[in-house]
């Protein structure tokens, strides 16, 4: 079965390269602002959504702080579909859906730095069918890959679309050809694929299983003409390595770097920044430390090499901000928040449930945008649904919370 691939644009893709990068400064604080929120029950109103609406996936984030999430709602329009999938996308406390169809998405959309977006969608009435679409496109065929399920499509700045098929694959489409990177299973180094990272100079990332041995895992960077670098092995594959354990789930940046959480041969937790000569330790989890562990959401990375990621510290979940020099708390688990609805903070719907749903994606000037459970005020029972924030990176050292508009 063939995929169907929108595409916005393409160019040709080089081979792997190493590129110098001058990291900025970390953000002395963050501006934290409501976009949108979900309702958790009929007593408590939506806003920027429709009551009924659930968010339902991370939420990527452009250069010009502009946001993309999935809400899922009921279909009422008597179609005979269950429910309704839609992509919201807008800054500034103002936004409205820029998409929808009655079907599913495995993932939330994956946004490059101009604004567009990519997505998975089951069709309608293809069980196990997957497509890709990208904003303002029209449909392209994926040609030799033939597959029943493709995930995590993502597209670069130069509108080239990466994507992961049937989990043995890592692709890209320009629209006209289909490139393979690399393949798993049978005649292959490789056992298994994690799921991949792309980045504007058309390299994919990701963790990959040798066939030879399952406990020798390695992060590879690939181009499109078949070559691949090494970023970081394990102990079990390089018995220098400090790390036991890689995550599967990585992401990298323009220049070529890669961040990645790990499991170090103490068992300590980390997040690492790698572009396959310096890797850098951005966090060190420790009990009596400022981390007290690290979370399982993959960090993300912009350009100048700062590393969002979720971590724990004494007060909970909290989403720090690295530079491998130092770090910036940048929100976390009971602080105060500004909504629509008046002073909220930040906090489990029953205790021991986390606090965060998505992976904390930075744009290129440090901003984060985050998707959080509320609570009224200090009143824990008093839930006041989702909400999905831009925390903006700023200059000064006085940490703001606002809201970002007067609601309607």
């Amino acid at each position: 079965m063939k995929q169907a691939i929108l595409l916005f644009s393409g160019i040709a893709i080089g081979a792997v390269a190493h590129v110098n990068t001058t990291f900025a400064a970390l953000p002395l604080s963050f501006n934290a602002k409501l976009q949108a929120r979900s309702s958790p029950g009929a007593s408590v109103t939506a806003f920027n959504l429709p009551a009924d609406a659930t968010i339902d996936s991370s939420a990527a984030i452009d250069a010009n702080a502009r946001i993309a999430f999935f809400a899922v709602m009921p279909d009422n329009s008597g179609s005979g579909a269950p429910y309704i999938s839609a992509i919201w996308s807008g800054t500034g406390g103002l936004g409205n859906f820029v998409y929808s169809d009655h079907a599913y998405s495995d993932s939330g959309p994956c946004m490059n730095a101009s604004g567009a977006f990519a997505f998975t969608q089951l069709a309608r009435f293809l069980p196990n069918f997957m497509s890709i679409y990208v904003t303002g496109t029209h449909g392209i065929d994926t040609g030799s890959v033939n597959t029943i399920q493709i995930v995590r499509p993502c597209v670069n700045t130069a509108g080239v679309i990466d994507f992961m098929a049937d989990g043995t694959i890592y692709a890209t489409t320009d629209g006209t050809h289909v490139t393979t990177y690399a393949t798993a299973g049978a005649g292959s180094p490789y056992a298994s694929l994690g799921p991949p990272a792309f980045n504007d100079a058309g390299i994919m990332a990701g963790l990959v299983v040798a066939s030879a041995n399952s406990s020798q895992h390695e992060i590879r960077a690939f181009a499109g003409d078949g070559s691949s670098n090494l970023i970081i092995a394990n102990h079990a594959t390089d018995a220098a390595s400090a790390y036991t354990s890689l995550d599967p789930s990585v992401s990298e940046n323009s220049s070529g770097q890669v961040a990645v959480a790990a499991t170090r041969t103490d068992g300590h937790r980390v997040v690492l920044r790698s572009d396959g000569i310096t890797t850098v330790e951005i966090a060190n989890a420790d009990s009596s430390g400022v981390i007290r562990d690290v979370g399982t959401w993959q960090p993300t990375i912009n350009d100048d090499g700062l590393v969002a990621f979720i971590a724990r510290d004494s007060s909970g979940e909290a989403i720090y901000v690295g530079d491998g020099i130092g770090l910036r708390r940048v929100v976390g688990e009971g602080d105060a928040m500004q909504t629509d609805l008046g002073a909220a903070r930040l906090g489990p719907v029953n205790a021991g449930d986390p606090v965060f749903h998505s992976v904390p994606a930075i744009n290129v000037h440090g901003d984060i945008t985050f998707i959080a459970d509320l609570q009224a005020g200090n009143n824990a029972a008093n839930q006041w649904g989702r909400g999905v924030f831009i925390a903006h990176a700023l200059g000064d050292s006085i940490f703001a919370n606002g809201f970002d508009s007067a609601p309607d």
